[in-house]
């Protein structure tokens, strides 16, 4: 008699989405440690602690599984309205529908009668709507619940082939600011992108800093996706209120070479120290008007002034300036969002992977994280021990019971104000490399998403609020994944610097072109290999690896001139000016939908924003640009090269 085959490990995992295999940017088949794949399971929600209970574990999986009557989540693409029921147990038994259609009072309800054991296809008899839809099924005695999403199956897309201007705010400064970026700033930037034809502005996520024991001002592991950051609130015509010694500091912080966020912060405390109990007092005042709208801010501010707290006195007061900067923030950046709808201008927003461990979304949703593991990235050409970003994931079922509630505020939090979203690892959305506590970062597993579930809401959301996403697909990326771009609508990426130069003359349209990203060099700093010294002396390569890094970026740069030189773009004796020149033609030139320009290229800033697996000791996100808002304003170079743009554009 033939014995029954036990579940293996690898059976376990497929009813988990849990990859037990997978290829690398080298092309080199990996399999991640047992250890890690039963951390990731355990993490997951399977019941076991070793091999030994991977048979049991998976019973149990299959049978949750077959417990459903319908998914927690449906996706209904373009007006279908067919709902997959399965009806194992129910042959003959009368199903009660009941949909609650988003925005309406009255529930929609609907009788059949299931006639298969497999299940099958359930069709509404009415047209369903595009929106969240809440769909209760009863069953005997018995009810199942279910988010429908009816969404049109790809994102909204703009007209025309357009070009924007970057730079990340806290590298902005002007005359009145004090060292870093405010959100009046942006507003000049806004104003100004406009005189020179530009159709967006995008900066860095805008989103509040880590609470974390030691500072991290990095834009992309945020406290929240939910709120704004006061860091960039505009204070100036306050500076009376700072006592002389604090002037004297201010002076210093203007004239630094790097953002010094700390003493920033501390500066624009005091003055909320002193304005914040005054403003909340006056219920003509409105700040005041703006809390009474927006009551979620009080809970946030409550947990920012908690985590900041060495002492329990003068708890009330701290919440009463955090208020007060935070209701000011987002005043002063819903002015800038304002005027740039007004005078057709597009804000070009990022919204990054995740969020800070120590932050408030993992605090007021700490249901939808996992904690013991940490997302990152496999070895790949740059980063060969792999990298750990340091950010929790989403539990890929837990976000699913909870209807994506959180996932749709943080994408409705940005939409309400760009006309550009990009969406930073849009990789994110098919699955994630999850590292578990104590794994290195080349021993992690991934961990599968409902990829068309987030796609659903991406979609619906970007035609509610008319606007384009960008998914930026940059490292490891499947092919499946650029595949879901091209069928939903989303623009992909296309940055010079991970290109070679023989793909020039086929930069996709359905893409945002770019000579490099904030996690990459200038141009000049590109051409000089400054990222290349910078990496080789925190040692994330070695002086091997650097020598031969030079030697690809040498015949990557000579290749570039050669392209540019048989096309006429370029002179055979020429400038670093003309050869910027000539590569930002090209690109307007091109077929791609966008194209980002990165203010510091135009004026050759030599610098290096971000080096990806490094931290503090980097001095990452701490650049000031080298020209003022006000100096490359005025920057002939800068508006001739605008002007060709433009021109080019128009023509494109």
């Amino acid at each position: 008699m033939q014995t029954r085959k036990e579940p293996s490990l690898a059976n376990l995992c497929r009813v988990y989405g849990v990859q037990t295999v997978y290829r690398d940017a080298f092309g080199k088949v990996r399999r991640p440690p047992t250890t890690s794949l039963l951390k990731v399971l355990k993490s997951l929600g399977a019941e076991l602690e070793g091999l030994s209970d991977v048979a049991r574990a998976y019973r149990a999986r299959l049978a949750q599984l077959e417990s459903r009557v319908i998914e927690p989540v449906i996706v209904l693409f373009d007006g279908t309205s067919s709902l997959p029921i399965k009806m194992k147990k129910c042959v003959g038994s009368k199903i009660v529908c009941r949909l609650r259609v988003e925005g309406e009072e009255k529930i929609r309800e609907w009788v059949i009668y299931a006639r298969s054991e497999e299940g099958f296809m359930l069709s509404a008899p009415f047209e369903i709507p595009f929106g969240y839809h809440k769909l209760e099924v009863e069953v005997g005695d018995s009810t199942y619940h279910s988010l429908i999403i009816a969404a049109p199956s790809k994102a909204y897309q703009s007209k025309g082939r357009v070009w924007g201007v970057f730079i990340p705010l806290y590298a902005l400064h002007s005359r009145s600011s004090w060292g870093a970026g405010t959100y009046s700033d942006l507003l000049k930037l806004v104003k100004w992108a406009s005189k020179v034809g530009a159709s967006f502005v995008g900066t860095t996520p805008l989103l509040p800093f880590s609470p974390s024991s030691t500072f991290d001002p990095s834009p992309y592991l945020p406290s929240t996706r939910l709120f704004w950051n006061d860091f960039y609130v505009d204070l100036a015509n306050n500076l009376k209120l700072l006592d002389e010694r604090s002037r004297e500091k201010l002076k210093k912080v203007m004239l630094a070479k790097r953002v010094e966020y700390e003493d920033i912060i501390r500066l624009k405390m005091q003055i909320a120290a002193k304005l914040a109990q005054k403003v909340l007092k006056s219920r003509d005042s409105i700040i005041v008007r703006y809390i009474k709208e927006h009551p979620e801010l009080e809970e946030y501010v409550r947990f920012r002034a908690a985590k900041g707290a060495k002492q329990v006195e003068g708890f009330e007061k701290r919440v009463s300036q955090h208020l007060y900067l935070q209701a000011l923030a987002h005043l002063q950046f819903e002015k800038v969002s304002r005027y740039a709808k007004q005078i057709g201008v597009s804000l070009y927003l990022d919204l990054p992977l995740g969020c800070s461990p120590e932050g408030y979304d993992a605090w007021r949703f700490s249901g939808l994280f996992v904690k013991d593991v940490s997302v990152g990235a496999p070895p790949d050409y740059f980063f060969p021990k792999g990298q750990n970003w340091g950010v929790n994931p989403l539990h890929p079922e837990k976000i699913r019971e909870a209807g994506y509630g959180y996932f749709i505020e943080c994408v409705r939090h940005h939409m309400r104000h760009a006309g550009y979203l990009r969406l930073d690892h849009i990789m994110a959305l098919h699955r994630l490399y999850w590292i578990p506590k104590g794994a290195r970062s080349d021993e992690g597993v991934y961990v599968k998403y409902r990829a068309e579930e987030f796609y659903a809401i991406i979609c619906l959301e970007s035609h509610r609020h008319r606007c384009v996403v960008v998914g930026e697909n940059l490292g490891t990326v499947p092919s499946y994944v650029n595949k879901a771009l091209r069928r939903h609508g989303l623009l992909g990426c296309y940055i010079l610097q991970l290109n070679h130069p023989h793909t020039l003359q086929q930069i996709p349209h359905n893409t945002l072109a770019a000579l490099n990203t904030h996690d990459m060099p200038t141009f000049k700093a590109y051409l000089s290999g400054l990222d290349i010294i910078l990496r080789l002396k925190m040692g994330l390569i070695n002086e091997q690896q650097a020598v031969e890094e030079r030697k690809q970026r040498r015949q990557q740069i000579e290749e570039l001139k050669r392209y540019l030189k048989d096309r006429g773009f370029l002179k055979q004796e020429h400038s670093l000016e003309e050869l910027l020149a000539a590569s930002l033609k090209l690109f307007a030139l091109s077929k791609a939908k966008l194209l980002l320009i990165n203010l510091e290229d135009l004026w050759l800033e030599e610098a290096v924003h971000n080096i990806p697996g490094t931290g503090a000791e980097a001095g990452n996100w701490r650049h000031r640009s080298k020209l003022s808002l006000e100096r490359f304003m005025e920057d002939r170079r800068v508006r001739k090269l605008l002007k060709m743009v433009a021109e080019a554009r128009s023509r494109a």
